[in-house]
């Protein structure tokens, strides 16, 4: 992570008390695109990242439920200059 004072972006990835779900909060204050490098997720939730925040898109493509938000594919998420992305996977259920 840069971690100099210049640095324009933030990313955070935070878990439930449960475990059942893994939220990832990547934040880009910069005046381009970042691409974000994303946590590996364990077997145990095989849905992926789903991305139910982006506050690039026009309302209401920046919202979406959970079971509807789009799959993330691959390693790493682009974010939009100036904007916010949550992203959320869920542990498989028993």
């Amino acid at each position: 992570p840069d971690r100099t004072h210049e640095s324009h972006s933030l990313a955070v990835t935070a878990v439930t008390l449960s475990g059942e779900v893994l939220m990832h909060f990547a934040l880009n204050a910069w005046w381009q695109a970042l691409d974000f490098d994303l946590p590996a997720l364990a077997a145990a939730y095989p849905g992926g990242w789903r991305r139910v925040v982006d506050s690039a898109q026009p309302s209401p493509l920046d919202l979406a439920p959970e079971d509807r938000a789009p799959v993330v594919a691959g390693p790493t998420h682009r974010v939009a200059a100036r904007s916010v992305v949550m992203l959320v996977a869920r542990r498989a259920s028993d």
